[in-house]
C-alpha cells in the first residue's frame, strides 16, 4: 500500500491539506474522462465517489470562500482549518482522450493522490463527527440525479440522525477555521510592522551616520 509514503512525506495533517491542490485536479479530471479501454472504469468511478465526497464536506461546512467560469472549467477555492485550497472542475462536455498522453503514468500518480485524498477527507470527516466513508449505497446514487447529490442526500440525513451533535461538530469546526486564519492575518500584519520598524531604525542609523561622516570631513 502507499499508506505509508504518504504518512512519511506529509507528517503533519495540514501539509497534506496544503498539497492537495493537484490531488483534487487529477480526480476531478479522471471524473470526467470516459470509461474506455485506456481508462480503467473502477478508476472512473473512485475519482467520481471522491470528488463528491469532497463536495459534499465542502458543501456541508461552507468552506468555499471563491469560484468563477472560465473556458477550462470552474475554478473553486476553499478555507478550510487556515489553507487555501483551488482546484478545478472541468465542465460536463464530452471529453476526447488524446493518444499522446501516456495513461501508465497519469494512473500512477493516481494511486498516490487517491490515497492522500483519502486519509484528508477521513480526518475532516471525522473532525465534524461524521463516519467515513459515507454509507452511500447504489439505490442512492439511482435515486439522485448525480454522485454529489447522493453524497448530500446521504450526509444530510447522517446529520438529522444525530440531532445537535454533528451541527455543533460543524459550527466548531468552521468557527477553528476562521480563528486560524484570524490568528494568520495577526501574525502577517505584526511581520509587515516589524519590518515597517527595521526599516525606520535602518534608515534613521544611515542618517546618523552620514550626518557622522559629514562632520568627519569637516573637521
Amino acid at each position: 500500500t502507499l499508506h505509508h509514503l504518504v504518512r512519511e512525506r506529509y507528517p503533519r495533517f495540514v501539509d497534506a491539506l496544503s498539497d492537495v491542490d493537484d490531488a483534487l485536479a487529477l480526480v476531478y479530471l479522471f471524473a470526467a474522462l470516459p470509461s474506455t479501454g485506456r481508462v480503467a472504469p473502477k478508476i472512473t468511478k473512485k475519482a467520481q465517489t471522491l470528488a463528491a465526497q469532497w463536495g459534499a464536506y465542502c458543501a456541508t461546512a461552507s468552506c468555499i470562500t471563491k469560484t468563477f467560469v472560465s473556458v477550462k472549467g470552474v475554478y473553486m477555492e476553499a478555507s478550510i482549518q487556515g489553507c487555501n485550497v483551488c482546484w478545478i472542475v472541468p465542465h460536463s462536455f464530452t471529453q476526447n482522450i488524446p493518444s499522446d498522453v501516456d495513461f501508465r503514468v497519469m494512473t500512477t500518480f493516481f494511486e498516490f493522490y487517491e490515497t492522500l485524498l483519502s486519509f484528508v477527507l477521513f480526518k475532516l470527516y471525522t473532525d465534524i463527527g461524521v463516519r467515513y466513508p459515507l454509507p452511500v449505497t447504489g439505490v442512492d446514487v439511482n435515486k439522485s440525479s448525480s454522485m454529489l447529490a447522493a453524497n448530500l442526500h446521504v450526509l444530510s440525513n447522517v446529520l438529522r440522525s444525530s440531532g445537535n451533535a454533528v451541527s455543533n461538530a460543524v459550527t466548531a469546526a468552521v468557527e477553528k477555521q476562521n480563528t486560524a486564519f484570524k490568528e494568520t492575518d495577526k501574525e502577517v500584519n505584526s511581520s509587515k510592522s516589524s519590518q515597517k520598524l527595521l526599516k525606520t531604525v535602518d534608515d534613521a542609523l544611515k542618517k546618523v551616520q552620514n550626518e557622522v561622516d559629514d562632520e568627519d570631513e569637516e573637521m
